[in-house]
């Protein structure tokens, strides 16, 4: 933008010097050259704290680490995402993978009240020598009694078992749930992906007809065929197309971050099935 406020001044002065333009059009054009420098240390310090944030990201000091030098047309987004059913996609997300183990260990309470429900006894070899009939009565009464213990507890092991179950069918429904949810996260941002590829190339036309406007502009006002009110609106179209290019592709970018999040992993994972497949 300061480039083509800096093209502009030039071009108003060189009217004004030949006599097409005033002094009222440079200190305008000026004045717009003068705005959008105001906008540069905003972002500049925009930057800075991204910078500072991706330095600790990988675990180095802001003062020690800095990004390195990049432009936006340098970035590239992968051009083969595999294309996979949601499940494979999504399984090696870590919420799906805690539900899983919920789940497993509600199943394996549910198996542990059973067992429950079934007497235990220890037979040691001293009663099993004396035996239950002809033994002492007092071994074979503690023998009985362990036998009779969880037959009088009979109620309390089935509502222990009922409540397993209970809560396996509250760890069903919760697993269900976060499949769901990592399901409609896969599938938003696949539609996110194709529709901001659709918004990309929306913009680029849009800015591409506004470069061209702005040069016939920007002709015309040399020959004097022109205002500089026409010029700098020209200017400030082409400037919003650009901008609206930039905040498009930096969707994609984000609702491509936003698909391998969702997916937990799993893209990597197909991509390595479908590499070793080949």
């Amino acid at each position: 933008m300061i480039d083509s406020d800096q093209e502009n001044l030039r071009l108003v002065r060189t009217a004004d010097a030949s006599g097409v333009a005033t002094q009222v059009d440079v200190t305008t054009a000026q004045s717009q050259l003068d705005r959008d420098r105001a906008l540069l240390p905003p972002l500049q310090q925009q930057l800075d704290v991204a910078g500072d944030a991706l330095a600790i990201l990988v675990g180095k000091s802001p003062s020690a680490w800095r990004v390195p030098a990049f432009s936006l047309a340098a970035i590239t987004l992968p051009w083969d995402i595999p294309l996979a059913v949601p499940s494979d996609l999504v399984r090696a997300r870590p919420d799906i993978r805690a539900a899983e183990a919920q789940l497993h260990a509600a199943n394996a309470q549910i198996g542990i009240a059973t067992a429950d429900l079934y007497p235990r006894i220890t037979l040691s070899a001293a009663i099993a020598g004396e035996g239950l009939v002809s033994g002492p009565a007092g071994a074979a009464w503690s023998l009985m009694g362990g036998l009779t213990a969880p037959i009088f507890r009979g109620g309390a092991l089935q509502a222990n078992r009922r409540g397993a179950e209970d809560a396996y069918q509250a760890a069903f429904a919760q697993y269900q749930q976060t499949v769901l949810a990592a399901f409609q996260q896969v599938a938003d941002n696949l539609h996110g992906l194709s529709n901001s590829a659709d918004a990309v190339q929306a913009q680029q036309q849009a800015l591409d007809s506004a470069n061209a406007a702005l040069r016939l502009a920007r002709l015309g006002y040399g020959v004097g065929n022109a205002g500089v009110v026409q010029l700098l609106d020209a200017q400030r179209l082409q400037q919003l197309a650009e901008f609206n290019l930039v905040q498009a592709r930096t969707q994609r970018y984000v609702q491509t971050v936003n698909l391998f999040l969702a997916a937990g992993g799993g893209i990597a994972d197909a991509a390595s099935r479908v590499a070793s497949a080949r």
